[in-house]
């Protein structure tokens, strides 16, 4: 009888203390992957910082992606993006970090016809979170489910802040502490450190002229530096990439870089005494043209690393042991009129080349490449689902009294059903509309298409769309970020 509590608690923590997948970040976008709809096979993202669309790829069949149209996150210029277990302990759920919405948005994206409704996460004592990460925290009232490490940047005279926030799967969600820092926090991702060890959280700490890499160790409730590297931020702030390139070394290995430099630094995780840790700088390896961003692309045969140039226009991959200088394996080129933008990481080596046309910055087209053992195929292509300012706002609203008649109608919940929205209907305790995709000047409103958006707000009686009447149409500029929320607080409190 008493073995079955053991054996909950084993799962418990097989599900918390592994690292999610990498995110990675350009100057327009967040490209990284999750098991969005939890069918065991790892899906793409790629988050527009300019709208706060995202559109995903589901990995439907090994090998086989399938894009849906691009969805709003409630966040209008997103600056931070974390996945992992939120909501669900069986998918991953997707968290955006909006410092002038100043609040972070959790979304589902289990669904590959209906996109999530936003739930909000809102510090009192913090303005402006940039940074989210998701990961298990310690303290004794930890669950099953990852939590929110949130860093903020609005906060006055002392502007940058730490909050830790307590996630148990439902909107019941507990700050756990709320600490200043000294600068700027970016970059989170949960990694590996040691492969029998539980992961951690990095992240940058941006100063002047140095980055801090920093280690977080969240296990006791309160975030304590693991392990830190000072690097010069010259020709520009640096980016990270992680994995146990060794593959006989148990200890992770980075290497960390300055986009616009020709150069990358590795260092080496070691644990001097148990429990302690240092990272330790082992090699410099030097590049022939000037990097843009380094993407790590892990096979059955070790890590390779896929480098995107400065110039946008050309790509390499190179096999790397993490001993020796990375060596060329295929040299890759965008198309003419177009450049390279990013990728998506597939797993088996493999990678899906992003590019938008020349003067553009959001991705518009992909190309797969598959490994066959000893080069790269090129195996589909194609356009990415659009992006527009246009699918970002909400243009869906549901009220509590009838608009244009009542005086207050009051404006409950914002949803997003695509680039048009028409004829919402309220029925059941759901709510659904006609949506329309935006194609181009010339063709206009093309394929309308119900679309069920999910539950409606308990209290909604009423909801408008895009086209009020054939003679009245609406437009909204906000972003669809869910039930509308009025906080109020008194600091210091009463009697203080």
């Amino acid at each position: 009888m008493k073995r079955f509590p053991l054996l909950l608690l084993f799962a418990v923590a097989s599900v918390v203390n592994q690292a999610n997948a990498f995110i990675y970040e350009t100057a327009a976008e967040f490209q990284g992957t999750g098991d969005f709809d939890g069918n065991g096979l790892n899906d793409l993202i790629i988050v527009d910082k300019a709208t706060g669309n995202y559109r995903i790829a589901y990995q439907l069949a090994p090998g086989a992606y399938t894009w849906v149209s691009a969805r709003a996150s409630g966040i209008g210029s997103p600056a931070g993006l974390g996945i992992g277990r939120l909501d669900s302990l069986t998918n991953d759920s997707l968290a955006f970090a909006g410092p002038d919405d100043n609040r972070v948005n959790i979304l589902e994206a289990n669904s590959t016809m209906t996109a999530g409704l936003p739930a909000s996460v809102f510090i009192r004592l913090s303005l402006g979170p940039n940074l989210v990460g998701v990961t298990a925290i310690g303290g004794g009232t930890e669950t099953a489910y990852q939590d929110l490490y949130i860093a903020s940047r609005y906060n006055g005279v002392t502007p940058y802040r730490e909050t830790l926030v307590r996630n148990d799967g439902t909107t019941n969600r507990t700050m756990l502490a709320d600490n200043p820092l000294s600068f700027l926090r970016e970059r989170a991702n949960l990694v590996l450190i040691q492969t029998n060890r539980a992961a951690r959280l990095a992240l940058f700490e941006r100063a002047i002229t140095n980055d801090m890499f920093d280690l977080l160790d969240l296990s006791s409730g309160s975030a304590v530096d693991l392990a830190s590297i000072l690097i010069l931020n010259t020709p520009s702030p640096c980016e990270y990439v992680t994995a146990q390139f060794v593959t006989t070394n148990a200890y992770t290995q980075f290497v960390l870089y300055p986009p616009g430099g020709w150069y990358a630094f590795e260092y080496q995780v070691t644990e001097p005494a148990a429990g302690n840790y240092a990272l330790i700088y082992t090699n410099q390896f030097v590049f022939t043209n000037f990097l843009d961003r380094i993407f790590t692309l892990p096979g059955t045969n070790g890590t390779k690393l896929l480098v995107l140039y400065s110039n946008d226009q050309s790509a390499a991959v190179f096999a790397f042991d993490g001993v020796n200088p990375p060596a060329l394996v295929q040299q890759f080129n965008a198309d003419a009129g177009e450049h390279l933008t990013g990728a998506g990481v597939l797993g088996n080596s493999g990678f899906m080349a992003y590019s938008a046309p020349l003067g553009q910055s959001s991705s518009s087209k992909f190309k797969q490449w598959d490994w066959t053992g000893t080069a790269y195929t090129n195996s589909r292509s194609g356009s990415l689902p659009s992006v527009s300012a246009y699918t970002a706002s909400g243009n869906v609203m549901q009220f509590q009294f009838e608009p244009f008649v009542t005086n207050n109608p009051i404006l409950l919940r914002i949803n997003n059903a695509g680039d048009w929205s028409d004829v919402p209907l309220l029925s059941s305790g759901n709510i659904s509309t006609k949506s329309e995709t935006f194609l181009n000047s010339t063709q206009g409103l093309v394929n309308p298409t119900t679309v069920a958006l999910g539950t409606a707000h308990p209290q909604a009686q009423f909801a408008l769309g895009n086209q009020y009447s054939n003679m009245i149409s609406l437009f909204s500029f906000t972003a669809p970020a869910g039930d509308k929320v009025s906080d109020v607080a008194i600091s210091p409190s009463p009697g203080a």
